[in-house]
């Protein structure tokens, strides 16, 4: 697994701190000279707020954040902003689209931070063994979340980094597809800002519909933005609705090969720009990377 600025700085404080069972975010902050109030605000979720040249500082929260977990999160995003370099020079305000959110359209700072609180909460060393026993399922994300007093949409896109096997996690609020984590190996990209499809778990979920108890094969072409499906390929899918946030979370597991050629990698394919006639010749490989 890749380790990026967010995850490594989050191991490296437990690490210092010397915490080895579920991580406590408040008593985190308590420890590294952060107070936390709660604050009447429409604007944002929470902020951090500290004097220049102080190694002190505030965590401001939204008043009637109604998840323990949620709270927890934004909590460990806002120490996030407090410790990671390159921070303190930011307003760090973060509203609740950015928190707990894998879109491509939240700056650096926010994915870092985000990354940052996921691994405080859910460390590598305690959520791998959890995981990595156990096949893909709702299930197994509700237990993560409960042992680590993290939220399911946290709890589910660390699963899908930590997993082997191939799944994606997918945020839809309002019956749009608005962002999805995905495993190393997942090699798909999804439907992001596509509506959801009749025929999904997810619309089912929005419309109020009995929902499978179970994990269900549908059509992976109702996710999966590719040309390189095969006739009939299928994903697994669960998904639960969200209602205080009109969203609703989807697991996707690719549990049997779905695509005609191994080899393509959808990820290298959205590197790929048009090719140039006049830049063509016979010693060109591939036609050049987007810079």
């Amino acid at each position: 697994m890749t380790l990026f600025p967010g995850k490594i700085y989050a191991q490296a404080l437990l690490e210092a701190l010397n915490i080895h069972g579920a991580p406590d975010p408040e008593d985190i902050a308590k420890r590294i000279g952060l107070a936390i109030e709660e604050a009447d605000a429409d604007g944002f979720e929470g902020a951090l707020v500290r004097p220049v040249g102080v190694p002190l500082g505030a965590i401001a929260l939204k008043k009637g954040v109604r998840e323990k977990g949620r709270r927890n999160f934004t909590i460990a995003h806002e120490i996030g902003h407090f410790v990671l370099p390159g921070h303190d020079s930011i307003g760090n305000v973060c509203s609740s689209q950015q928190i707990e959110s894998w879109s491509t359209d939240i700056n650096h700072y926010e994915q870092e931070a985000n990354e940052f609180a996921g691994e405080l909460l859910i460390p590598t060393a305690q959520a791998s063994p959890i995981v990595t026993k156990r096949l893909p399922s709702l299930k197994v994300i509700k237990e993560v979340a409960q042992h680590f007093n993290a939220s399911l949409t946290a709890s589910g896109w660390r699963f899908c980094e930590l997993t082997p096997e191939r799944c994606a996690m997918v945020m839809s609020t309002k019956r749009r597809i608005v962002w999805y984590k995905a495993a190393e190996d997942f090699r798909f990209h999804i439907k992001v800002g596509d509506e959801i499809e009749e025929g999904t778990v997810a619309l089912d979920c929005f419309l109020g519909r009995k929902i499978p108890s179970a994990p269900v094969s549908v059509a992976a072409s109702l996710w999966l933005a590719s040309s390189n499906l095969l006739p009939q390929a299928s994903v697994w899918e669960e998904s639960i609705l969200l209602p205080y946030y009109d969203s609703v979370l989807t697991l996707l597991w690719i549990k049997d090969r779905i695509e005609r050629d191994a080899e393509w990698d959808e990820r290298e394919e959205e590197l790929l720009e048009p090719l140039d006639p006049q830049e063509f010749t016979l010693r060109r490989r591939k036609w050049p990377g987007k810079r």
